[in-house]
This record gives structure tokens, sequence and C-alpha cells, in this order.
């Protein structure tokens, strides 16, 4: 099947890509690559056995944010949203323990509150879309998605321009 693109960012002089694809150049990748202006990289093993849309953005400390439907990254166990320092991946909590999450939306505002949109299923409930907003430790819905019936509601884009989030 043919490669695609699905997210980039830029952070600083390097462009991130992620996607359904297992090279970049003639870089064995794992869904997501690294352009540093002359050659592609790994990012520490990427997000195998996973096919998919992923979604990029940089939080307010410079990581790398990576959202979508994935368990895990680079052996790493996440619900659906991890952060990459330049070197190692790890867990960007936003979920109640005992959630599955699937990020399809993600926004940095100026402040630093993260906000996520994304497919929940809480205890076995039905799956509801939320967004959800992390200030520092602090996680909070607050919105909700109501789906007509037999649909699945879905937030494909969010944008964050001062204290608002779009």
């Amino acid at each position: 099947s043919p490669a695609y693109l699905t997210g980039m960012q830029v952070i600083g002089s390097n462009l991130f890509v992620a996607g359904d694809f297992k090279k970049a150049g003639q870089v064995p990748v794992e869904s997501i690559a690294q352009w540093d202006g002359k050659q592609w990289s790994d990012l520490g093993g990427g997000i195998p056995n996973t096919r998919g849309s992923f979604l990029l953005a940089q939080d307010s400390s410079g990581k790398l944010l990576v959202g979508g439907k994935f368990s895990s990254i680079s052996g790493i166990p996440c619900n659906g949203l991890a952060a990459w320092n330049g070197k190692e991946w790890s867990e960007v909590s936003i979920n109640p323990k005992d959630s599955v999450a699937s990020a399809s939306a993600v926004c940095v505002s100026p402040n630093g509150d993260l906000y996520v949109a994304g497919n929940l299923s809480v205890n076995g409930e039905p799956t509801k879309t939320v967004i959800i907003r992390k200030r520092g430790d602090v996680i909070e819905k607050i919105g909700e998605i109501q789906a007509i019936p037999k649909s699945i509601p879905m937030v494909n884009v969010m944008a964050c321009n001062g204290d608002l989030m779009y």
C-alpha cells in the first residue's frame, strides 16, 4: 500500500513527519521520522505495528507531541498521546487510569495548557468524544461531543490562539 503523511511539525530547524510509512529516504522507520535539513532519522523505534493517522504538535517546553490510536510507543505504555524530548519517548497522561484513549486533535496554548480531543471508553461504557484540558497536573473534561444515532463523533482539528481554543 502507498505511504502517506498525516502530521507535520517544525521544531527549531527540524521537521517531524508522521503517518503510514516504513522508510524516510533510505532510513527504516516506524510511522514517524525527523528531517534535520540533511538527513532522515528514526525516533527511538517509532510507533510499531500501528496503522492510522497521527497528529503532531509542540508543547510549551519544546517537546514533540504525537497523538493517535496507539497503546505504546517504543515500548513505553501510553494511551494515545506521547512526548519526544529529542532522545526518548514518555507518556503524556491525559486519561483516568481505567480509560483507553485515541487522540484525534491536539493544541497547546501560549500559556502551556494542553488541549486534547479524543475518544474515551471508561469502565466499558460507550465511547465518547471529549475535549480535555491539562493545565500543569490538573486534568479536566471541558467538553463532550454528542453524535447523531449510528455515527461516531469526531474532532479532527483544534487551534489555540491566546487563551482561546477553537
